[in-house]
């Protein structure tokens, strides 16, 4: 079995393998004895216990519970084989899926390579900030912010300032946004200002 929570999985990390322990699960009180320490996922969110049904044979040993990637054909089950590449490249929650059939007797994919199915983890830039004297400084706003379209007055694509807002941020946010335009004051009475290119303007 393998114990795994929402931090584990979410950073890319693989889980605690155990064997469930003979004669250890209690449902009466629906629990389990594992073979293995798990109380380093127990702050965890959404806690899960995933079932793996590999087991060493004559030819591989366990590696931490798993069974290490070779580079030769290894036996599933029923005859079915796959091999992989050492020279690729895998990350933890890849998974392949295989088509078969029982009454057939035959696994219905295509015999060369198989790509590979699994989490795709997309990043970006939220803010930047400094790492000084045990405390977050000098943070900057790397998010595109704009205002909602409902409150964009005129029609036009330009950031309206409030008489009490904060001109530099709606100046930041447009930068943020590839350039556009800010305008002060109230409708139709206001001034604008376009920004383009820019990316250190500040109102003096």
């Amino acid at each position: 079995m393998e114990i795994l929570g929402d931090e584990t999985e979410l950073y890319g990390r693989p889980g605690t393998l155990a064997q469930i322990e003979p004669d250890g699960i209690d449902k009466a009180n629906l629990e389990i004895s594992l073979s293995e320490d798990v109380s380093a996922h127990e702050g965890e969110g959404h806690l899960k216990m995933r079932r793996w049904d590999h087991h060493a044979t004559d030819d591989v040993a366990l590696e931490g519970g798993a069974l290490p990637i070779q580079g030769d054909w290894f036996e599933l089950e029923d005859g079915v084989q796959v091999r992989f590449d050492m020279a690729g490249t895998y990350h933890v929650g890849d998974y392949w899926v295989i088509p078969a059939r029982t009454r057939q007797g035959t696994v219905l994919w295509p015999w060369d390579e198989v790509g590979r199915f699994g989490i795709e983890h997309h990043y970006c830039t939220l803010a930047l900030a400094r790492r000084q004297g045990g405390s977050w400084t000098d943070v900057k706003d790397c998010r595109p912010l704009f205002r909602p379209l409902t409150e964009i007055r005129g029609g036009t694509c330009c950031v309206t300032v409030e008489p009490d807002g904060d001109v530099q941020q709606a100046i930041d946010s447009v930068i943020g946004a590839g350039g556009g335009c800010v305008a002060s004051g109230c409708a139709p009475a206001c001034t604008r200002s376009r920004v383009r290119y820019g990316s250190e303007t500040r109102m003096t």
